[in-house]
C-alpha cells in the first residue's frame, strides 16, 4: 500500500518509516494484549499510556512517510478507545496513591504536544464537532491552559472557560502561538511565521529533540502540528512560512 508514497520527511527514507510503522503496529497489539490481567493496578495505566503514545507516534511517522492526511481513521478510533479505557481505569482503580494520581494527571509537555497532534489528525480526517467535543472531554484539563482552552472554543466547546489571565502551562514555548489566536486577522500570518521559525529551537525540553542525530532515541519526525491546527481553524494565510521544514503544509485542509 505504501509503495508509491512520496516521503515528506527528508531526514529518513521510506524503508526507515516502513520498519518503524510496522514495529509500532505490533507494539500496540502486544501491549494491549491481556491488559486486564496485570496484577499491579497502576501498571495498567502505564501500559495504556504507552499504547496511546505508540498510536500517535505511528500517525506522525505515517505523515512523514507520505501517507494521505485522510488515512488516520483507524488510529483515531483506537485513540478514543484507549483514552476512554484509561479514564475508566483511573477513576475506578482503588489502589492508586496520591503520587501516582498526580503523575498520571500532570499535563506534561509530551502529552501537551501529543494532544495537538491528535486534534490536527482528527481535523484532517474530517472530524465533526461532536468528534472534537468527545476528544476534548476525554482529554480534560479544562481551565488549566489558555491555549488549549482557546483552541477548544474554536473547535466548538463554546461554553468553555478560559484559564484565568490567559495562563499557559508552557508559556515560553506557546505564548507566541497564543498571541496568534488573540491577534487581529491581519497580524496573524507574521506572528505565525515567527512561531513556526522558532518552534524547533523552543522545543528543546522535549524528549525527542535531537533524535535525528542520536543513536539512542527513535526519530519519528519534527512537525509543528500545533501551527497547522491553528492555521486551519483561523484560515490563516500560510504563504510566508509554508515551505518551512517543520511546517506540515499538507495538513492544511480547506473545509
Amino acid at each position: 500500500m505504501s509503495e508509491n508514497l512520496q516521503v515528506r520527511d527528508s531526514r529518513r527514507d521510506k524503508a526507515y518509516f516502513d520498519k518503524w510503522i510496522h514495529f509500532l503496529q505490533k507494539a500496540v497489539y502486544e501491549t494491549r494484549k491481556d491488559i486486564d490481567s496485570i496484577p499491579i493496578q497502576h501498571r495498567i495505566l502505564s501500559r495504556l499510556s504507552r499504547i496511546h503514545s505508540y498510536i500517535l507516534t505511528k500517525c506522525i511517522m505515517k505523515y512523514g512517510r507520505g501517507d494521505p492526511v485522510s488515512s488516520f481513521t483507524d488510529e483515531l478510533k483506537e485513540l478514543v478507545q484507549i483514552r476512554k479505557l484509561f479514564n475508566e481505569k483511573f477513576t475506578c482503580l482503588t489502589e492508586l496513591g496520591e503520587q501516582t494520581k498526580k503523575m498520571y494527571s500532570k499535563l506534561t509537555l509530551y502529552i501537551y504536544y501529543d494532544f495537538f497532534c491528535w486534534l490536527v489528525f482528527l481535523y484532517c480526517s474530517g472530524g465533526k464537532k461532536s468528534d472534537f467535543l468527545e476528544v476534548l472531554d476525554l482529554f480534560g484539563h479544562k481551565g488549566e491552559d489558555a491555549l488549549l482552552d482557546h483552541v477548544a472554543v474554536l473547535l466548538g466547546d463554546t461554553n468553555r472557560s478560559i484559564a484565568s489571565n490567559n495562563t499557559l502551562v508552557y508559556g515560553k514555548i506557546y505564548k507566541p502561538l497564543l498571541d496568534v489566536i488573540l491577534a487581529s486577522e491581519n497580524d496573524r500570518p507574521a506572528l505565525m511565521k515567527k512561531f513556526v521559525e522558532g518552534w524547533y529551537r523552543s522545543m528543546k525540553p522535549a524528549a525527542w529533540h535531537g533524535n535525528d542525530k542520536s543513536y539512542e532515541g527513535v526519530y519519528y519526525g519534527y512537525w509543528c502540528f500545533e501551527a497547522a491546527l491553528v492555521v486551519n481553524l483561523l484560515n490563516i494565510d500560510d504563504s510566508s512560512f509554508k515551505d518551512n521544514v517543520y511546517y506540515p503544509k499538507d495538513m492544511i485542509i480547506k473545509r
